[in-house]
């Protein structure tokens, strides 16, 4: 598959909340026609400090809508490595593995923070979380996300929402379409065979 890379989708950084050490945010991501590798991301914190390890990516198959007080359906996708900056600052996310998702396909995503580290986030401005609407939607010709939620205990506790994660995810592009030969590569290859085929024909004569 072909590969274009260094691609970048940014929701905001602008924290009017946040949660509690620990916390996870929740959005939904809809893969356009091409699948994408999640290469990293860039978050948004409460804290400066140094690098902290124990970040952790979940996806699961449909919406996350409802789905955030049970661990159920969700995958452990990638853990990695966050440098806290600090409220409005991009604090990037290094992770130990990428993560591929499918080309037309609907994921639930949360990103769970270490034990230390607080999510900063945004309240969201669509009467309804999870819609194309106000602050809670993003997209470009690769994806797009709808927004989403948060609780202070991954996969327990009762969920805000709406609530908008802040952050950057940086992936790549991958194709799925194959190689067709040059029509004047074609027909050399069709009159090779042909020539070929004769040769063989004349020496069992």
């Amino acid at each position: 598959m072909d590969s274009a890379n260094g691609a970048s989708l940014t929701t905001l950084f602008n924290r009017n909340n946040n949660g509690d050490p620990g916390g996870a945010v929740y959005f939904n991501l809809s893969v356009g026609a091409n699948p994408i590798t999640i290469t990293g991301f860039d978050t948004n914190t409460e804290e400066t400090s140094t690098a902290t390890s124990g970040f952790e990516v979940y996806t699961r198959s449909g919406t996350a809508q409802g789905f955030e007080t049970s661990s159920t359906g969700w995958t452990l996708a990638s853990n990695g490595t966050i440098t806290p900056l600090g409220v409005n600052n991009s604090s990037p996310v290094t992770l130990n593995n990428n993560i591929t998702l499918e080309a037309n396909t609907l994921y639930g995503i949360a990103l769970k923070m270490p034990s230390t580290v607080i999510h900063s986030y945004t309240d969201g401005t669509c009467s309804t979380s999870y819609t194309f609407v106000g602050n809670c939607g993003y997209q470009n010709g690769d994806l797009t996300l709808l927004l989403g939620s948060a609780n202070n205990t991954p996969f327990s506790s009762s969920a805000f929402s709406p609530r908008i994660w802040n952050g950057t995810i940086f992936y790549d592009v991958s194709s799925n379409s194959t190689t067709t030969p040059e029509p004047s590569l074609l027909f050399g290859l069709i009159g090779f065979g042909t020539l070929g085929l004769v040769g063989k024909v004349k020496k069992n004569k």
